[in-house]
């Protein structure tokens, strides 16, 4: 824990000119029809409570459950606003020992319009990106720093997106930091101090997975020894509206906004060990890969967006795509999309260090695709495009820092997801259209 009082002296203190009570946040979590999650740090003990109002009734004043932050769980809090009432905008302040913080912009989150057997869902843009890499020179191998271009974040908030998913290797534990829980709450904490993150974490609801630089070693599997304490601390610091389930551990959940669910995955806590000298390996375990398919036909949505941190649908068996770790696996979640004849399937992917669109058509005629999107500050992969991945869609390979979003639109029966890449100056690198 010593490392996060370093951090108070590291880190550019935080929200668009704040009081200095708060080390990070605050960030929208998951919202719902009835409650909004809200998640913010404080830089040591407090009692943290919000509070919130509609933009139009200003004197009416409610507020949050009540959360006294302390050192073993890294000083976050998790503050749920649920005198809510769908389609309405609420503006809130925070409280921190009974002392309002300040900051240069008016706090606000809003609740979805109930559209339901009422009009047709909204519209709205879905940003993401993985591979996330935040410099610390104490800590970082030697020589040219790795990670760069922060301002990647201020350009996504330019687009306004109601929800932006963090596809993993959202932050880059280092050798110092695997071996404890002290370790993890440094890492994670130094992670989401960055001021460019600021107006991301405070205007978009942020959801994650995670990948092998949030969970432990390079590339590791269900051995690494810590992973319960990386499991703690992912849970600490993200607001997904839930973390497994009470019958299985893990960091996978299920997220419906307007008429799209998202489905997150888990790639690592149940991952066959890579040198285990067995066929059939697996990335999900039997649990986790029997829910994906109950939540792939349970429910009718038009669309179904799969987030998972390495690969799915490169033909290329190499580095740690789906289709060199657990080949079986892969194509049994095909074949079951094939055979139940599943439409509207996307899978969203990081880790590679570069962007590509891959497509497949299944023997039924289904189309599946696979938007891998990476980095957004980490180093590219500048030869990637040579891969020969023979699923690629041509003109989608990005070799550079970008981030990736998904434009929601359409009737309820005639729903379009509009993809589109972008360099880290905003400028778009390519877009596609895919319809049901």
């Amino acid at each position: 824990m010593k490392y996060l009082v370093l951090i108070n002296f590291m880190i550019v203190m935080n929200l668009f000119s704040q009081d200095n009570l708060i080390q990070s946040g605050p960030m929208l979590g998951y919202v719902e029809y009835r409650e909004q999650m809200i998640w913010l740090q404080t830089k040591t003990t407090g009692d943290v409570i919000i509070e919130y109002y509609k933009k139009d009734e200003p004197d009416k004043k409610y507020y949050t459950n009540i959360v006294r932050t302390d050192k073993r769980t890294a000083y976050t809090a998790k503050l749920i606003a649920d005198y809510v009432y769908p389609g309405n905008e609420y503006l809130y302040d925070i409280y921190i020992n009974n002392e309002k913080q300040n900051f240069e912009e008016q706090l606000s989150f809003s609740i979805p319009e109930l559209w339901e057997y009422r009009t047709d869902p909204p519209n709205f843009t879905l940003a993401f990106g993985s591979c996330a890499f935040i410099n610390d020179l104490p800590f970082d191998r030697p020589g040219r720093s790795y990670g760069g271009e922060y301002s990647i974040f201020e350009e996504i908030v330019k687009l306004k997106p109601e929800i932006f998913i963090w596809l993993g290797d959202n932050t880059y534990t280092r050798e110092v930091d695997w071996y404890s829980t002290t370790g993890f709450q440094y890492r994670y904490t130094h992670s989401r101090s960055i001021p460019e993150l600021n107006k991301l974490l405070a205007n978009s609801i942020n959801l994650a997975i995670w990948d092998d630089h949030d969970y432990g070693t390079n590339n590791s599997d269900r051995s690494f020894a810590h992973k319960d304490k990386a499991l703690e601390t992912f849970e600490l610091f993200w607001g997904n509206p839930h973390f497994g389930l009470k019958e299985e551990q893990g960091a996978f959940c299920s997220y419906v906004y307007a008429d799209i669910e998202f489905i997150l995955l888990d790639n690592r806590f149940y991952r066959s060990p890579n040198n285990l000298k067995e066929d059939n390996k697996t990335i999900l375990g039997e649990f986790q890969k029997q829910w994906l398919k109950d939540r792939l036909i349970s429910d009718f949505r038009p669309y179904k967006i799969v987030c998972i941190g390495g690969q799915f649908l490169n033909s290329e068996p190499n580095h740690e795509n789906y289709m060199f770790v657990a080949p079986e696996e892969r194509q049994e979640i095909i074949d079951f999309i094939d055979e139940h004849k599943i439409k509207g399937v996307v899978f969203l992917t990081g880790d590679r260090h570069f962007t590509e669109l891959s497509k497949i058509v299944t023997p039924n005629g289904i189309d599946v695709y696979d938007y891998t999107s990476s980095p957004l500050t980490s180093g590219p992969y500048t030869d990637a495009c040579s891969e020969k991945n023979k699923n690629r869609v041509d003109g989608t390979c990005v070799a550079e820092r970008n981030f990736g979003t998904i434009e929601v639109k359409g009737e309820r029966k005639n729903r379009q997801l509009i993809l589109k890449c972008f360099d880290t100056n905003g400028n778009l690198k390519w877009q596609q259209m895919i319809k049901r």
